[in-house]
């Protein structure tokens, strides 16, 4: 991605950066930062990292994924900021003042990696792993910056400090609804089908469903997806959200079954 000198932010972006550095005025050590997808986290943590690096912190932006690394490295590319890049396969320039880390080569290199004084963790809800903890607990001074657009983990742990995680405050970005309305992100149109999923008497977990219970009820409903498919999409290019890895195998099977060209995917297909 070409470089392009001075970051521009929108308004709420703006805004947003102002809330987190007065979080941080207020005696907050570890911030979570909340956006929906496609609002522009990464530019928002863009103009923080900025702004470390030029009262002379060394910064580390780090990403479970590889091709979050990459992403991450694009954007500040884009924002002008200079950075290396910490990742099997991906290193450059390691005497920059930020760096790109991916998370599972940070934690083979702790003792020769150095401190930062901030450090940005992608895709936040991820850092309660073991991984993330090892690496953290070798940076006991630096403040933390957690970006995410999901602030709530399946498996029902926390991510405030009070609960057993990093983060001592909170700010939120505006909500879907408002980006739909001030032309940022482009409105929906949602179908329904007739026919559901049973949820009736399914048991919950931290307020959500139990996949592997809910995945048994929406294979019913498999072949109801796939006819709403054709009859308003066929052929296009689509994204089938499924409830567990089985559940995904099974629906990509059923959609290559019925004539169209499927594949699953899931985390895991893009090594950190």
């Amino acid at each position: 991605m070409k470089d392009a000198g001075p970051l521009v932010l929108r308004a709420y972006q703006e805004q947003d950066v102002a809330r987190l550095r007065a979080a941080y005025g207020m005696g907050s050590r570890a911030v979570l930062y909340q956006l929906a997808t496609g609002g522009g986290k990464t530019v928002v943590f863009a103009a923080i990292t900025a702004g470390a690096t030029a009262k002379g912190r060394r910064t580390a932006v780090v990403a479970h994924r590889r091709e979050l690394v990459k992403q991450a490295s694009a954007k500040l590319s884009w924002a002008g900021v200079p950075h290396g890049i910490i990742a099997a396969g991906l290193d450059r320039d390691h005497d920059a003042p930020v760096q790109v880390l991916s998370i599972q080569t940070a934690v083979r290199r702790l003792d020769r990696i150095g401190s930062f004084g901030l450090i940005v963790l992608d895709e936040a809800h991820h850092a309660r792993a073991d991984t993330w903890g090892s690496f953290l607990a070798s940076q006991p001074a630096a403040k933390l910056l957690g970006v995410t657009a999901t602030p709530a983990r399946t498996d029902g742990k926390g991510l405030g400090i009070e609960h057993g995680g990093l983060f001592d405050a909170m700010v939120c970005g505006p909500p879907i609804a408002e980006l739909v309305a001030q032309g940022w992100l482009a409105p929906a149109r949602c179908f329904v089908p007739a026919s559901r999923i049973d949820t009736r008497g399914l048991r919950t977990q931290a307020g959500d469903y139990v996949a592997e219970a809910l995945a048994e009820r929406a294979g019913a409903v498999t072949g109801d997806a796939i006819g709403e498919y054709t009859r308003r999409a066929a052929n296009a290019p689509a994204i089938a959200f499924c409830c567990t890895i089985q559940h995904a195998t099974d629906v990509a099977a059923a959609f290559r079954a019925a004539g169209y060209r499927a594949a699953f995917e899931n985390g895991d297909d893009e090594p950190g």
